[in-house]
């Protein structure tokens, strides 16, 4: 599990280089990530908390909307609203990428706050997922990428053959 962090607004050193800093804005459940709206430099991801995470790392928010997801296509770092999934190469980053309904759904029960809920990553190391052999997380990943780019090359499908997706992942063996 790796937080994020924000390097100091008021010195301009840290700002505007080619280091991915990522918000929980950026990130909507739309697969992979490229570039980051705004980006660090490297005395910026230095002198803060703020860590480059590889490429194929699973961001997750933690705030401001507990539980979307997005993949890394390359290495960037993010700032505090994320409690992002650095995997070995045992996992595949689509399969967890895949599991989004049932991490949101798990992170949700276990976030809190008065002004606005977050989860922290003593919280998201408590969300337990089954996870199958690499052969049949590559199987499950690659059946999902080709539901998720039938539904981005055809814009009129309807939301509720999304829905039925995500129910259908959400009632799975995979949940707890």
């Amino acid at each position: 599990m790796q937080g994020g962090g924000t390097p100091d607004s008021g010195i301009a050193e840290y700002w505007d280089g080619n280091v991915n800093w990522f918000t929980p804005t950026e990130v909507s459940n739309n697969g992979y990530l490229e570039s980051s709206n705004r980006k660090i430099t490297s005395l910026g991801l230095k002198k803060s908390s703020a860590r480059l995470m590889p490429a194929s790392t699973v961001l997750i928010t933690s705030r401001a909307g507990v539980g979307r997801m997005g993949i890394l296509k390359y290495p960037a770092s993010t700032n505090q609203g994320f409690q992002s999934l650095i995997l070995n190469s045992a996992t595949d980053e689509y399969f967890i990428y895949s599991m989004q309904p049932i991490i949101s759904k798990l992170a949700n029960r276990l976030a809190s706050g008065s002004t606005f809920t977050e989860i922290s990553g003593k919280q998201m190391e408590k969300i337990e997922i089954m996870i199958p052999t690499t052969g049949e997380q590559n199987r499950i990943s690659s059946l999902m990428k080709c539901i998720n780019n039938l539904i981005a090359a055809n814009e009129q499908v309807p939301k509720l053959v999304i829905k039925i997706v995500n129910n259908s992942l959400a009632n799975s063996s995979f949940s707890n």
